[in-house]
């Protein structure tokens, strides 16, 4: 959903983190302010995990980590938090639980 509204429909996605998604150039823009942190760390953490993984896809990392991304839409914060600390993945600055979800299913 879109991290501005919440709206579910016609959602793109940023273009630097490739994580949070926005329904509108407005909301991206509303946003940015709040999201400008995470997505720089989260840009970051991608380009130093396919470089430590030499480009393995996401796809095979899911299995090797047994996530599910339908599961991970249900997740208690915490449950979200933890699989992001097992990962290794950052999370600071992220305000938002739906921003938590697409950072960990972007993961997996």
């Amino acid at each position: 959903c879109c991290i501005g509204c919440g709206k579910t429909e016609q959602l793109q996605v940023c273009a630097k983190c490739r994580t949070a998604k926005f329904c509108s150039r407005e909301c991206q823009q509303r946003m940015w302010p709040k999201h400008k942190q995470a997505c720089k760390a989260w840009a970051e953490q991608k380009a130093a995990a396919a470089a430590e993984a030499g480009g393995a896809s996401s796809s095979v990392q899911a299995a090797e980590s047994g996530e599910a991304e339908e599961d991970v839409a249900s997740l208690p914060v915490k449950e979200l938090k933890r699989r992001l600390d097992r990962l290794k993945i950052s999370y600071a600055g992220v305000l938002e639980r739906a921003e938590l979800v697409a950072l960990l299913q972007s993961a997996i």
